[in-house]
This record gives structure tokens, C-alpha cells and sequence, in this order.
């Protein structure tokens, strides 16, 4: 399986996405991990050294990139009209961190090149147990990444998308772990009071994991309540997210840019 890409930009020896029969116990696992708690984390997943060029790809970037700072409900907002102002959906979480989008990264980058690999898409796909994934057509929100400096943060959430596809590329000196309780709803039964357990720090469910740079991490976050706490320290928190659908061609418009990068136009076509 012919891909420039892997040897260069990812572990082969650890993670040999080239070869059909290795990769299935990898598979497998990533795949056991998502079903017991919607996490998989596979670590040393990049090559080394690759990490800290894609992490300087990043800072590079970050004079042009958006930096976003509000509060936002741990659900869809369009729904709060439905509850009472008492109610643990209109508690508001903080979110501060500062947004690359893949139009202000180098089209020749590292980060941009791993994103373009279909052999990483096809075996992406496999973990994920999804028939086929394809990336996005979009410029500017395909391969993003996310800068978290001293007391960024990251508010309690759950996903509106199935699934999240990410690599850490540079850990900070503390905080900034990846907090999560899986499964605490499922379709039908939101389970409010162990939700309220999670955000009042007193939940048994609760789970906090520090990731190692060059760490793959899936994440299927639709039933799982998660954050990022504050970034402690000098070190900047950085992470990339590639962006995958079940449709090919997927873009997005206006006003999904304006929320997410802050700005409604692309710099690149």
C-alpha cells in the first residue's frame, strides 16, 4: 500500500498502517477501547521528531489565527428554550483557546500532507468501525488545530458530530488533560443527575487522562460529557483535529466559519 506520507510522518515499526495483516491487532484494539469507554488513545503514533515540526507549523500560524473566548452550554444551545432556567443545560462552561484553520497552515506542511494520506483515512475508518470515511473538501476546516495557552480551557461539552479524530502534538507543563465520562447518556435517557454529579466535581465516573505528544486520539464524544481544564505553565497546549465525514465533498459555509475561525470567507479557494 503506497503512501509517501507513512514512512516519513508516522510510527511504522509501532503502527504498520502499510500492511493489512499487522494493523488488524491495532484495529481490534482501537476499536475494544471505543466500545468500553468512546476513547481510544494510541500513543507514539507519530515518527520522531514529527510532532515538534508539526507543533511549529502551528505557532507559525498563530498571527493570523482566531482566537476565541465565551461560555457556552455542555448541549445544543437552539435547545434551551425548552427548559427551565434552573436547569443544568443552561449552565455555562468557559472556552478560551486560539483556532489555526488549514488555510493559514503550509500547503506543503507536515500537517497538511498526513491529513492528504488515504492510507491513514482507510485505517482511521477501520478503528472507528465506519464503512468509509472521506476528508473534507473544505479549505478551511478539514485539518485544524487548536492553540491552548496558560489558563485556556476548554468547558464541559458533548459533541453534536459522532466522532472526533486528533493527535497532540505538544503537551503542556500541567493541566490540559483530556477529563471525560463515558457513556453518561444514551439516546432517550439524558441522565441529567449524573451529569450534574460530573460539572459539581463529584461524580465517580469521571476519568482524566494526560496524553503524550505524537498521541492518536479517537473519541466518540455524542454520549460522553468531556473538557479540557486550564493549561498550567509556559508550554502551549497544541492538538490538530482531522476532520473525516461519511460523505465526500462536505463543505462548510459562512456561517459555520464565522463561528468556528472567526471570519466568513476562506484565504485559500
Amino acid at each position: 500500500m503506497g503512501d509517501e506520507n507513512l514512512t516519513r510522518l508516522i510510527n511504522l515499526a509501532r503502527y504498520p498502517l502499510d500492511d493489512d495483516a499487522a494493523i488488524k491487532g491495532i484495529v481490534a484494539d482501537s476499536r475494544a477501547q471505543l466500545r468500553e469507554s468512546s476513547f481510544a488513545c494510541l500513543p507514539g503514533f507519530l515518527a520522531p521528531g514529527v510532532a515538534q515540526s508539526m507543533a511549529a507549523e502551528v505557532l507559525e500560524a498563530v498571527p493570523r489565527a482566531y482566537r476565541r473566548e465565551h461560555s457556552f452550554s455542555a448541549y445544543d444551545e437552539s435547545t434551551l428554550g425548552q427548559f427551565p432556567p434552573h436547569h443544568v443545560r443552561w449552565r455555562k462552561h468557559p472556552s478560551r483557546q486560539t483556532v489555526v484553520s488549514t488555510d493559514i497552515l503550509p500547503r506543503a506542511g507536515a500537517l497538511r500532507s498526513l491529513y492528504r494520506s488515504d492510507t491513514l483515512r482507510l485505517r482511521i475508518a477501520q478503528m472507528l468501525d465506519e464503512t468509509v470515511l472521506y476528508p473534507l473538501a473544505d479549505p478551511v476546516m478539514a485539518c485544524t488545530a487548536t492553540v491552548m495557552r496558560e489558563g485556556d480551557t476548554h468547558g464541559w461539552h458533548f459533541d453534536l458530530n459522532d466522532f472526533v479524530v486528533s493527535i497532540l502534538l505538544q503537551a503542556p507543563e500541567a493541566g490540559g488533560t483530556f477529563d471525560f465520562a463515558p457513556n453518561i447518556r444514551a439516546d432517550g435517557a439524558e441522565n441529567y443527575s449524573a451529569v450534574e454529579a460530573v460539572l459539581d466535581g463529584r461524580s465517580p465516573d469521571l476519568r482524566s487522562v494526560k496524553v503524550e505528544a505524537g498521541t492518536l486520539l479517537l473519541f466518540c464524544g455524542r454520549r460522553a460529557l468531556h473538557r479540557v481544564p486550564p493549561v498550567i505553565g509556559g508550554t502551549p497546549r497544541i492538538i490538530v483535529l482531522l476532520s473525516y465525514d461519511r460523505n465526500s465533498g462536505v463543505r462548510y459555509g459562512p456561517d459555520a466559519y464565522l463561528r468556528v475561525v472567526g471570519r466568513s470567507t476562506t484565504f485559500e479557494p
